[in-house]
């Protein structure tokens, strides 16, 4: 099932590659932490599921698009946008 729109969609087909797995670690109403297996921890807004899907439990492995903003668990994918930047990143040099 795809809760996303057709571009998003066409950008996750294109570069399927970008998917970064990691597991849900926090979860919010409507939103999430993800802690990537490269390390990294995000914080996203999550758009809900249909109500008749139970999705993005803590504890579950989960696949992040960034170009494509998609969070995806098992066949459902949801929209789900950066809330910061990664919770490791080194801050910028200037």
């Amino acid at each position: 099932m795809f809760a996303v729109s057709a571009a998003q969609l066409a950008i996750a087909k294109r570069a399927p590659e970008a998917f970064r797995d990691g597991i849900v670690t926090e979860r919010g109403v409507g939103s999430c932490v993800i802690d990537f297996l490269d390390g990294t921890i995000v914080a996203l807004r999550v758009f809900e599921a249909p109500a008749d899907k139970q999705c993005f439990s803590v504890g579950e492995p989960v696949a992040f698009h960034d170009e494509a903003q998609i969070l995806a668990e098992h066949e459902l994918w949801i929209s789900a946008r950066l809330l910061v930047r990664p919770i490791d990143s080194e801050p910028a040099v200037g």
